[in-house]
């Protein structure tokens, strides 16, 4: 179950990282909008790491299934940053008064 658990986080980090990249080359002109979106996905990574070790205090002993909960947690969260990343590639409509950065949806 560990292994299953801790797979599915991986196949989750590697789609974040692939999405990740598109957004660099896509927005690649941009060199403010880089930058600024490079600090955002670093500290979003300090933060999601915090987090675990909130979550599981380092040198405590939280029982065998621990690394299963906490791939498990790992993937949730990567897949909302999944998902709210994704919105640089698919686009917002045309109404959406707040996109900021992100384009518009085809």
């Amino acid at each position: 179950m560990n292994e299953t658990a801790c797979d599915s986080y991986q196949k989750a980090d590697k789609k974040l990282n692939e999405i990740y990249q598109k957004v660099l080359k896509e927005y690649a002109l941009d060199t403010i909008f880089i930058k600024k979106f490079k600090t955002a996905q670093r500290q979003w990574v300090r933060l999601r790491d915090a987090d675990i070790e909130a979550r599981f205090l380092p040198g405590e002993f939280y029982g065998t299934i621990e690394p299963m909960c906490r791939c498990a947690i790992l993937q949730d969260m990567t897949n909302d940053r999944i998902k709210y990343i994704s919105l640089w590639i698919e686009g917002l409509e045309d109404q959406e008064g707040c996109k900021g950065t992100v384009k518009e949806k085809e």
